[in-house]
């Protein structure tokens, strides 16, 4: 997950967002997600014709973003649980934390000449405000996720390699962290990401001032607390690599080392894992494993892990292929400095394809008839018993847009399909 690059002000900037209507719920105990799914059990249509804009999981099922609020819907029923809605305002993102439990949605100024966006946190249960509400400076937020911990609002410049943690409840600044002057990001991105209650860091440190081409940096994966910006744990690999040579005034000179290391740092869906490694850019050297993401305990270094693309991972469980539309996959559970290939299976026909540790679930061919976006879900079991497959309907598009593959989210009590080109979600059960 990525980290929201938002910087919350204590200014005097105002953004004016619409009434409120809103109706709230119960907290009830989430069912499970689906372990047969075969049918499109339910529809749900956003109110007066408007645009699906973001599904996400949390609660009792999913929540909803339309133009001017948030609809949690019960992935059981299909039916509303509750609305956070602003008359006459406009969304620009929602996030969720990684249990659920929490919603960040924000919304745009409804005075044009201000830039500024408001934050909002809510009980993703109850749909009651949960104390965060904040407003960012104008122009930071366009394009950037709102992401969270479970009790933490990141925020930050990344470009000055400056992050702070937020609480999602009051609002309250918790503590600050600046990459050290020695260190770069090594993630593409430049932005650490956030688990259940660690925030993580890629980082290579070099020598302030190489005397060669040839240098020894070091290789970090640091995990900070979400609650108190301290180091929670830290794994370090010293890497040899290359610095740039420079030419001045008083003679040659190196700068940037380890320029040609390439990190990557993905997290498990769940939160609950974290695969990190990097990649030798002139040499084609590299190196990975996989950590839990709570403890920093390495769950399997190079030597275990299975051959193949890693394609999904949790602390227990990974999936491996090739990843082209008709590959087989093998998903491996793991225990601690080893792993065993548990089922494995061919799935053709569907291009995108989510993972559980029961189901491999996949959008199939979609077609349009009569302004109408439907898709063939097909859903196989690791056991190796056939797979199953249902159409689901997606209702009315505009003439002019095109019927995508749609998202998916593994929500309780179904397993929830959507797409930004209709007002409809579906739950498949």
């Amino acid at each position: 997950m990525l980290v929201v690059a938002v910087a919350v002000l204590a200014s005097l900037v105002v953004v004016h967002i619409g009434p409120l209507d809103v109706t709230t719920a119960a907290t009830v105990r989430p069912a499970a997600v689906p372990t047969d799914p075969h049918r499109q059990a339910w529809a749900w249509e956003a109110p007066e014709g408007q645009r699906v804009n973001e599904v996400v999981t949390a609660g009792a099922g999913v929540a909803v973003r339309v133009v001017d609020g948030v609809i949690a819907i019960d992935g059981t029923t299909g039916k509303e649980r509750w609305h956070y809605r602003r008359t006459g305002s406009r969304t620009s993102g929602l996030g969720v934390s990684p249990d659920g439990r929490f919603l960040l949605v924000s919304f745009y100024s409804s005075v044009e000449d201000v830039e500024g966006v408001r934050v909002i946190s809510l009980d993703a249960m109850t749909g009651e405000e949960a104390g965060f509400d904040e407003v960012t400076e104008g122009g930071v937020f366009r394009g950037i996720r709102m992401e969270m911990t479970n009790r933490v609002l990141l925020g930050g410049n990344p470009d000055e390699g400056l992050f702070r943690g937020y609480d999602l409840r009051s609002g309250e600044r918790l503590w600050e962290y600046r990459k050290p002057q020695t260190c770069r990001f090594g993630d593409v991105a430049g932005k650490p990401m956030v688990g259940r209650d660690v925030v993580l860091f890629g980082l290579v440190c070099g020598p302030k001032e190489p005397r060669s081409e040839n240098v020894t940096v070091t290789v970090t994966l640091l995990a900070l607390d979400d609650r108190t910006g301290a180091e929670r744990w830290s794994i370090e690999r010293q890497v040899p690599a290359l610095a740039q040579k420079g030419s001045g005034p008083d003679g040659d000179f190196w700068t940037s080392p380890g320029w040609n290391i390439d990190q990557f740092l993905e997290l498990a869906s769940d939160g609950s894992a974290v695969s990190f490694g990097w990649t030798d850019s002139e040499t084609g050297a590299e190196d990975r494993f996989l950590a839990d993401a709570a403890t920093g305990d390495v769950l399997l270094d190079a030597t275990a892990l299975p051959t193949g693309e890693i394609v999904e991972f949790t602390k227990e469980w990974l999936v491996t292929g090739k990843g082209s539309v008709s590959d087989a996959y093998t998903i491996t559970t793991i225990v601690t400095g080893s792993s065993r290939a548990v089922g494995e299976i061919s799935v053709r026909g569907p291009s995108e394809r989510w993972f559980t540790g029961e189901l491999v679930v996949g959008f199939g061919q979609w077609f349009s008839t009569e302004n109408a976006c439907r898709n063939m879900v097909s859903i196989a079991p690791w056991d190796g018993a056939p797979p199953r497959r249902a159409n689901i309907h997606f209702g009315r598009h505009d003439a002019d847009q095109y019927c995508e593959y749609p998202e998916l989210e593994l929500a309780p009590g179904a397993i929830v399909a959507w797409h930004s080109d209709t007002n409809r979600i579906v739950g498949i059960a």
